[in-house]
């Protein structure tokens, strides 16, 4: 898609942007690949203020979340099953689909930036530059997990350490990071 938009020079994609910066609106697979990642790994979350007329409920009981703060869990709600069929897939596609098709999204499921009230104001923000960094820079370099190496420099052996398989998994400081740090090789592509 980049390529389709840009050019395969990626050295000329900076100046394709500056004369027209709309040409990022033109990457729907791409928004698609973004809105997929934050739904599996939502970076951050937010806390709402209970009121006096909502209530949670849960296997049938009803509780007050007056007076509580209430923290929407972002995450197990992206991986719910009966809300995002192949939960834990990535599948750009869902966000891509038309409404009717079984991977279009719930309305309201989407949330790693809040909505109502609590939606991030700077969400516009982080996909143009996030778009900007993948067609200028990440098209031009391999990126791949090094563990086993870090492991074997440091005379650890981690392995065993993963969430669903994956070393890479989150942990919550502040904000969303993964766990130990992400060791990655990373090489220049030559095309």
């Amino acid at each position: 898609e980049h390529d389709q938009v840009f050019g395969s020079d990626t050295a000329k994609a900076a100046q394709a942007i500056s004369d027209d910066h709309f040409l990022l609106n033109q990457l729907p697979y791409t928004t698609a690949v973004l809105k997929e990642v934050l739904r599996l790994r939502p970076p951050a979350s937010t806390a709402r203020q209970g009121q006096r007329d909502v209530f949670i409920e849960l296997d049938g009981k009803r509780y007050p979340t007056e007076d509580f703060l209430v923290w929407p869990a972002t995450y197990p709600l992206h991986r719910r099953p009966d809300i995002w069929p192949h939960a834990d897939e990535f599948i750009p596609e869902r966000f891509l689909v038309k409404e009717g098709d079984p991977l279009f999204p719930v309305k309201g499921a989407w949330r790693p930036f809040e909505q109502g009230p609590r939606n991030c104001i700077g969400q516009e923000l982080v996909y143009i530059e996030l778009k900007i960094f993948m067609v200028l820079t990440l098209r031009s370099f391999d990126i791949r997990a090094a563990y086993e190496e870090r492991d074997r420099l440091t005379g650890k052996d981690n392995s065993a350490l993963t969430v669903d398989g994956d070393r890479a998994y989150q942990v919550l400081v502040v904000t969303a990071k993964p766990s130990g740090g992400y060791p990655a090789k990373v090489t220049k592509r030559l095309r």
